[in-house]
């Protein structure tokens, strides 16, 4: 979608759930999207600059949804995630 081809540069998966945070700090990634709020957590701690968010909008997401987590953002829908990665991260950086 054209849309989300001027929000993204790029998409990185990593299988090992272990890893994520780790590799977003040797990446230096700006944002990590996942439905795993402890996999988010630890990636905060491994890489603080790392915008964390939740997406809970899969319909087969089973874990309890939640309205807002510390220091990062919740998101039921893509078009959630394009709302807040458009409004609360410099364009001309993400990675």
């Amino acid at each position: 979608d054209e849309t989300y081809d001027k929000v993204f540069r790029g998409v990185f998966f990593v299988k090992n759930r272990l890893l994520k945070g780790n590799v977003c700090a040797e990446q230096q990634f700006d944002i990590l999207i996942d439905d795993n709020l402890d996999i988010l957590l630890d990636t905060k701690k491994k890489s603080p600059n790392t915008q964390i968010i939740l997406f809970q909008g899969d319909p087969s997401y089973e874990n309890p949804k939640v309205d807002k987590i510390d220091q990062g953002f919740v998101a039921n829908s893509w078009d959630d995630i394009y709302k807040i990665i458009s409004t609360n991260t410099d364009q001309d950086r993400i990675r």
